[in-house]
């Protein structure tokens, strides 16, 4: 399994989204599949698992990134 962390703070943990945060830049680590479904249930996080046949668009902000 692979998360998203911020770059220069992949030691600080997964990314995790809020309303307000920008859009910092990502790093993608790798890490054992059960710690992380393990340590969201814990905390009571919303997580998702993203297989390589799912598309994500990111929401809908002011900047045009294409």
């Amino acid at each position: 399994m692979y998360i998203l962390t911020i770059y220069g703070k992949e030691d600080d943990g997964a990314y995790a989204v809020r309303d307000e945060e920008g859009s910092p830049e990502m790093h993608v680590i790798e890490i054992e599949d059960d710690m992380m479904v393990k340590t969201c249930e814990v905390h009571n996080y919303k997580y998702t698992v993203i297989t390589p046949d799912d598309i994500v668009i990111p929401p809908n902000n002011s900047h045009d990134f294409i």
